[in-house]
């Protein structure tokens, strides 16, 4: 154990981050060209073809993206992504947090594969790595501020931009400049 308390007011908050806004819209999108294959007569087998797979997999991509999920209570951290099966880290025994390298930038979660991550580790070896994107900003905000009293805690290493990342300026979406 690090030796670290965090203050009795997160230790009773519940916090759940969801990305419930992409799932409902690919849900709805897939939903309608699924409608749009049935009601749409006289057309190529081309575009019922492609009408048909789109649904398809926009209603799979949907499904896939409901399931993510984090959850902060009772002082532990509770992960499950898309395909990944859950992972949790007990926040009061938090030895080490990473944080991005650099700020994010619009592309780059997208250019090269490159995903910008809030990584805790505890001394037990449990580890989660946390992504925002496709969550809102007042989700972001509650889950990070949750996570603030344990991730500054005496005794937690930091590395990276772990402070501009609990101030919620990693995941912004940056205004442009013209």
């Amino acid at each position: 154990m690090n030796g670290s308390t965090a203050p009795s007011s997160a230790r009773g908050t519940v916090v759940v981050l969801r990305q419930t806004g992409s799932a409902l819209a690919e849900l709805i999108a897939g939903g309608g060209l699924l409608a749009v294959h049935f009601l749409v007569h006289g057309q190529s087998d081309l575009f019922n073809s492609l009408t048909a797979g789109a649904s398809v997999g926009l209603l799979i991509v949907g499904i896939l993206a409901s399931r993510f999920r984090y959850e902060v209570r009772a002082d532990r951290l509770t992960a499950r992504e898309v395909l990944n099966r859950s992972q949790s880290v007990d926040l009061t025994r938090l030895t080490r947090v990473l944080g991005p390298d650099q700020p994010e930038t619009f592309a780059s979660p997208y250019l090269l594969g490159r995903k910008h991550y809030l990584e805790l580790h505890d001394d037990r070896g449990s580890a989660v790595k946390l992504t925002f994107s496709g969550t809102t900003k007042g989700q972001r905000q509650r889950m990070l501020a949750a996570l603030e009293p344990y991730v500054m805690a005496d005794g937690v290493s930091r590395a990276g931009l772990v402070r501009e990342a609990l101030a919620g300026q990693q995941w912004r979406r940056p205004r442009s400049r013209g």
